[in-house]
């Protein structure tokens, strides 16, 4: 039983200093973070080309439009 106790207040110490780390970065340190984080950038990917084995294209990209 006394096992158990030292075990389960060793989690808890553990727990507590977690909290206590992720409040001190997040609440008092909240000035050194960076305010940039919310920036959005637009990706343009382009699929890559399947070709057979004489290097002839199977599928390609195409550019299509949709109309409602």
């Amino acid at each position: 039983m006394v096992k158990l106790n030292l075990l389960l207040l060793f989690f808890v110490i553990g727990f507590a200093a977690v909290i206590l780390r992720l409040f001190t970065i997040q609440v008092l340190n909240a000035k050194a973070l960076p305010t940039d984080y919310l920036r959005t950038q637009r990706l343009h990917p382009e699929r890559g080309k399947i070709l057979d084995r004489n290097e002839h294209p199977l599928a390609l990209n195409q550019t299509t439009y949709i109309l409602f």
